[in-house]
């Protein structure tokens, strides 16, 4: 299989990135996990405080949605990387495509 510069580097980056996602996973991972936790606990934090005080009322307004939205991030982060623990399949079925053509032209 013949290859021009423009596919050459697709896959040249697209095998530093496979080559990366090790470190990366657990990075997500861990950043996820914590950014779960975190607003579980300031959640909980404010649903234990919660009172009619008009000030608190604000503020819960406010800083709810926005742990809302941290907390779907990090759901997301993690289940991001548990469906795609060991790679993308796409990738790893062309890198294997290309191993095949390679080793086939070579014989």
């Amino acid at each position: 299989m013949k290859l021009n510069e423009a596919d050459a580097r697709l896959i040249e980056r697209l095998k530093a990135r496979q080559e990366s996602w090790p470190a990366l996973r657990w990075a997500a991972l861990s950043i996820g996990t914590l950014m779960i936790g975190a607003c579980v606990y300031l959640l909980q934090g404010i649903w234990v405080t919660m009172s009619y005080d008009y000030i608190l009322l604000i503020l819960c307004v406010l800083v709810a949605p926005a742990l809302g939205m941290v907390l779907f991030l990090g759901v997301a982060a993690v289940l991001y990387v548990l469906v795609f623990w060991n790679g993308r399949p796409v990738n790893k079925l062309l890198f294997r495509l290309l191993d095949e053509a390679e080793s086939s032209r070579s014989s």
